[in-house]
């Protein structure tokens, strides 16, 4: 109830960066940023109002200045023979879940972005016989180029095949 460490385990106490006995005692505000401390302290507060579990995803600075992502679970135990309240944590680094999320949801919108911009042919495409202009929805007749460009993200580059090339050069 007075947010005082009463009972670490090894892992908790490598993670702090102390030993036990240094540990026995102290608070959140006397090991982590205040901001950082304030919101396990509001945490530790609802559990202790409600006794309801509290199911959180939190960011702790461990003593090496690095930001790890944790999962925490905060429980209540009431002592029976006295009445007193305690908070019971379990806090698991996530730090690499979560920055497999992050890269997740980011390729996620890449490729919503991607499906976006892309543009595809389908269906029947009108095409004169003759002169190979394409008829548009709206019913003009442009090169066929341009139909494929505007529709799509192909270009064109221009040559000639054999049988052209030699009509041209004979003059046909």
């Amino acid at each position: 109830e007075q947010h005082k460490w009463v009972l670490l385990n090894d892992a908790c106490c490598r993670q702090i960066g102390h030993e036990r006995e240094v540990l026995i005692g102290k608070s959140d505000f006397d090991f982590s940023p205040k901001d950082e401390a304030q919101e396990f302290w509001d945490k530790d507060a609802i559990v202790l109002e409600t006794g309801e579990i509290n199911l959180n995803r939190e960011r702790i600075t461990y003593p090496d200045g690095k930001v790890h992502v944790v999962s925490t679970k905060k429980s209540l135990l009431v002592d029976e023979k006295t009445g007193s309240k305690y908070i019971v944590g379990v806090i698991r680094d996530i730090t690499t879940q979560a920055a497999l999320e992050e890269e997740r949801e980011k390729l996620i919108v890449d490729l919503q972005d991607a499906l976006l911009r892309i543009k595809t042919l389908k269906g029947l495409i009108p095409i004169c016989a003759s002169c190979k202009k394409v008829r548009t929805d709206n019913g003009y007749w442009e090169q066929v180029e341009d139909y494929v460009h505007e529709h799509s993200e192909a270009d064109f580059t221009h040559g000639y095949c054999p049988e052209c090339a030699a009509k041209i050069i004979k003059g046909t």
